[in-house]
């Protein structure tokens, strides 16, 4: 997902890693072939319209985890 929204003028502004105490309780851990999904950071985006050369790896390297998930949207919020 994390180069979808980056080659469509999303840019990465913060992370928190995936926390699945917060799930909704019928989130689904398998994907439609029944394979288990690996769980993923949730990243705050904005949109900036231009596409950005930054990869995965070297915006997780770059950019420290927030503490929480209203931590890491709130730095996001302040970009926007």
């Amino acid at each position: 997902m994390f180069n979808l929204y980056t080659s469509n003028g999303f840019e990465p502004v913060s992370w928190t890693e995936w926390d699945g105490n917060y799930a909704p309780e019928d989130w689904l851990k398998a994907n439609a072939q029944g394979e288990e999904v690996e769980e993923e950071p949730v990243i705050f985006y904005k949109y900036t319209g231009k596409s950005i050369g930054i990869g995965y790896k070297e915006f997780k390297d770059n950019v420290l985890p927030s503490e929480s998930y209203d931590a890491a949207q709130k730095l996001r919020d302040k970009e926007v």
